[in-house]
């Protein structure tokens, strides 16, 4: 990856790079592909790390493209470099983007990040959407005392632009995270803390939802709001099936 965020590493942490003969090839991961697409899966997310760090990508990219019944192709970058790639993507069959983004704020974004690349990444959600991606996903993972102060700036952003803005709890991701309880906030309390400011109405569930729970910040809002609890709710089945009670709080 091309970011280090506090989140995937601990401080003064220098990951090892995994040599190139101990990466699968571009052939030997289209191999997967195949075989996986002929027993039956028709959807494929890249994800990483950062896949456009990597060499060669968008031609890899363009082959997975060329798969017959290979019908749903995603991509989550960091965003440094979308703007770049974003209309290739589209035309090599990429359907859905799902960008990383924690913080409205160029100095914070540097302090999360590590790098100072906030307006590239704007830059790649901009132009994601004026090529023609929709919806544009943004990841943001809310961590208390770090960027819960923006949840106000985060859900006025999904009024104002046809975004799908997505809250994830801080979880621990291995022993290079700097996760920790008192920076953990539960999707209850974000939602909680969202709806003290306006109303959250349900969408229905699509799709492309994912494992969030999807809501508008009121009836003009021009995108959504979604929530994702790995920690809370573990990802499981039953995230499936949340459910809102009077008290609005996730069950």
């Amino acid at each position: 990856c091309n970011l280090r965020c506090i989140y995937c590493m601990t401080e003064g942490d220098h990951l090892t790079k995994l040599q190139h003969e101990d990466l699968l090839s571009y052939e030997e991961l289209l191999r997967v592909v195949r075989v996986a697409v002929a027993m039956g899966i028709s959807k494929l997310r890249l994800t990483g790390g950062e896949p456009f760090v990597r060499r060669g990508i968008m031609g890899f990219i363009e082959q997975l493209g060329a798969i017959e019944q290979l019908r749903d192709i995603r991509i989550t970058t960091n965003g440094v470099l979308l703007e770049k790639y974003a209309q290739q993507l589209l035309a090599a069959g990429v359907h859905k983007v799902n960008i990383s983004l924690d913080t409205l704020q160029r100095e914070r974004f540097a302090q999360i990040t590590g790098k100072d690349c906030f307006d590239q990444v704007w830059r790649g959600i901009e132009k994601a959407q004026d090529v023609g991606f929709a919806p544009v996903k943004v990841n943001t993972v809310v961590m208390r005392g770090i960027n819960d102060d923006e949840l106000a700036a985060f859900a006025q952003l999904s009024q104002d632009r046809a975004l799908q803005i997505r809250f994830i709890e801080f979880m621990p991701i291995g022993t290079s995270s700097r996760w920790s309880k008192k920076n953990y906030m539960s999707s209850d309390e974000i939602m909680e803390r969202i709806r003290a400011l306006g109303p959250l109405l349900p969408v229905p569930r699509a799709k492309a939802d994912g494992p969030a729970v999807m809501f508008r910040f009121g009836e003009e809002a021009k995108g959504q709001l979604g929530f994702i609890s790995p920690v809370s709710h573990h990802f499981c089945d039953r995230c499936n099936r949340l459910r809102l009670t009077s008290e609005g709080r996730l069950r």
